[in-house]
């Protein structure tokens, strides 16, 4: 099942951490993700999931001071994000089938939607069937380990609920999303959430650790 996928797989990670580090550093690396977004375009059907994560940041950045009242919109950042969305969908178009091409993601899409919408080959086809009520007993364990990585991920936002990035909710959100339309999304949902953990926890665990460090000092 993910021969195909693992493009995307990489370029999505990929994606993840160059938007990560424009997070913390505001630096142009963040521009990097237009010609990884040529590449994708033009190697894997999935490649509407590198507009989606740019749009989710972006969001992000322009609700901060919704989230966090004490904090101001950094213009400068969201026009980067702003520039890297638009760029980013517009070299998509530059595939060897054009506009046909750029929009065949919407046609992918409709394989994961409501089952009576996805016609034969979403009905049948072993990866694109629901992992929860598909009839794919075998997919059991590996549900269960996404969800255990699911929850974690969640409960690490919780714990860190004062200092989670907006972008991290609404990307455990959307690719849970994912992952309940479809087997072969369950892969994408824990590239995602596993970094939502790493990087709540670390900082959790950082806010703990300053008043001993302190003491100590």
């Amino acid at each position: 099942m993910p021969r195909p996928e693992l493009p995307s797989f990489l370029l999505l990670a990929a994606f993840l951490a160059l938007l990560d580090r424009h997070e913390r550093h505001r630096d142009a690396w963040v521009f990097a993700n237009v010609p990884l977004q040529l590449v994708w375009a033009n190697v894997h059907g999935l490649f509407a999931l590198g507009l989606a994560v740019c749009a989710i940041y972006l969001a992000a950045e322009v609700l901060r001071p919704l989230v966090a009242p004490d904090q101001r919109l950094d213009a400068g950042s969201a026009g980067r994000l702003a520039v890297v969305t638009v760029l980013a969908a517009l070299v998509c178009l530059v595939n060897p089938n054009g506009l046909e091409g750029a929009l065949y993601p919407i046609q992918q899409f409709g394989m994961i939607g409501p089952p009576e919408d996805r016609g034969v080959f979403g009905s049948l086809i072993a990866e694109l069937i629901p992992p929860i009520g598909g009839g794919r007993e075998h997919s059991r364990p590996v549900l269960v380990l996404v969800g255990v990585l699911g929850f974690l991920s969640l409960a690490a936002m919780a714990w860190n609920w004062r200092r989670v990035h907006a972008a991290d909710p609404l990307l455990w959100v959307a690719f849970a999303y994912l992952a309940l339309g479809a087997n072969r999304n369950l892969a994408l949902f824990s590239i995602v959430a596993a970094p939502i953990l790493v990087r709540n926890a670390n900082a959790a665990l950082d806010r703990r650790s300053i008043p001993r460090h302190a003491a100590t000092a």
